[in-house]
């Protein structure tokens, strides 16, 4: 099972990043598995495993984390 990792650069706020990123998922299929919450984009056939924002201490630059899975996590 491979796991990739995505790293992102924005000058926005973790807050309101954080929104925006929630607002995304809640079109993506929600997966309960093994007591987590993934997010499923069947479109496009990837799941969203889990993601943060950090600062990193450099300014007003912001790094999003993201890790994901091709295909459906949890899928039996």
């Amino acid at each position: 099972m491979d796991i990739y990792f995505v790293k992102l650069k924005t000058l926005k706020q973790p807050d309101a990043v954080e929104v925006f990123i929630d607002n995304y998922l809640t079109t993506f299929e929600k997966i309960d598995c093994n007591e987590k919450t993934y997010y499923y984009n069947k479109k496009n056939d990837y799941t969203i495993l889990n993601y943060s924002i950090n600062n990193d201490g450099i300014g007003f630059l912001n790094t999003i984390y993201i890790n994901y899975y091709v295909g459906k996590y949890c899928d039996n």
